[in-house]
């Protein structure tokens, strides 16, 4: 028995929360609302492009001229981005079923190297530190997968777990593309998913300051220094990509299928025992706490919607 339809709070998923992620995006529900968000976000970029005024018949980029705070302007597109913008629904579930299928061979991450503080990317990564790609990387504790924190957990499953909660996190992210190039569409990803959150009341503890920035001590650190670091975090994990992501560590967590409904009691839940139970803080405590009495019915409702 999972959290879903359980009898009592000791109940929880305990299946491989990757493959959970990549079912429950693959079913028609999920992959559904994914389309449709995609498509509203085509739709938002589209009535803000502006005029087209030039093609280069060499480059193939596309210029659009607009005004912006009074003053009139140019911006450049490639061909490429114009015609995503213009894709039709099935091109972007034909996109979408592409992505799920290259996401069940790979995730695109890199990670830093504790030993030598280099970042490595997945297809480097051999050696004691695995194969990525087929999640079979053994990740040392204390690694530093920037910005998320992890507890010192010296337990095999444990550690197992912590490394299947970062690969459904990353392969997310392939499949959900509201993280998607700076400009109008990245826009519309983080102010659809604003409506759930008030990030200038989250909570942020010593250790999730200490790890945004090592330079960071409650008793030297200046209100202004502490302020840009605050700000540093939120601006963050308040677009529209990273905050798809950790909606969806919690539905991994609770065992969510595609067809399960998000509740009040699951949030709740969530709230009280998922930083306890998963050991990995990455930024999870302002997340959920930025999660208001005022916005929390928004919250939700974009837990049920947005494709998660």
């Amino acid at each position: 028995m999972n959290y879903i339809n359980r009898e009592s709070l000791e109940s929880k998923f305990e299946g491989n929360y990757t493959m959970l992620m990549l079912e429950r995006a693959s079913s028609a529900r999920i992959s559904g609302q994914i389309v449709d968000l995609v498509d509203q976000a085509n739709e938002y970029a589209r009535q803000n492009m502006g005029t087209l005024v030039e093609v280069d018949s060499e480059s193939g980029q596309h210029f659009f001229r607009k005004t912006v705070d009074g003053e009139e302007r140019q911006f450049g597109y490639s061909a490429e981005r114009v015609a995503s913008i213009h894709a039709s629904k099935d091109q972007i579930m034909s996109e979408l079923e592409t992505r799920i299928s290259m996401a069940r061979l790979v995730t695109g991450v890199s990670f830093r190297d504790p030993a030598t503080g280099e970042y490595i990317r997945e297809e480097d990564a051999e050696g004691p530190w695995g194969n990525y790609a087929t999640n079979e990387m053994c990740l040392p504790i204390g690694f530093d997968f920037s910005p998320m924190m992890v507890s010192e957990v010296t337990d095999k499953a444990a550690q197992n777990r912590i490394k299947d909660m970062t690969v459904a996190h990353e392969k997310g992210h392939l499949i959900r593309p509201y993280g998607i190039e700076y400009g109008l569409r990245y826009k519309f990803y983080r102010e659809y998913f604003s409506k759930g959150f008030e990030f200038a009341k989250a909570f942020f503890s010593e250790k999730t300051l200490q790890a945004a920035d090592d330079t960071y001590h409650s008793t030297s650190t200046t209100e202004d220094e502490l302020e840009a670091i605050k700000n540093h975090i939120i601006t963050y994990i308040s677009s529209g990509a990273e905050i798809a992501e950790r909606m969806s560590q919690l539905k991994n967590w609770l065992g969510f299928t595609g067809a399960d409904i998000f509740t009040k009691q699951h949030l709740q839940i969530a709230r009280e025992r998922y930083i306890l139970e998963t050991d990995l803080d990455n930024y999870m405590e302002v997340f959920l706490t930025a999660i208001t009495p005022e916005t929390e019915d928004s919250f939700i409702t974009l837990m049920n919607q947005a494709g998660i």
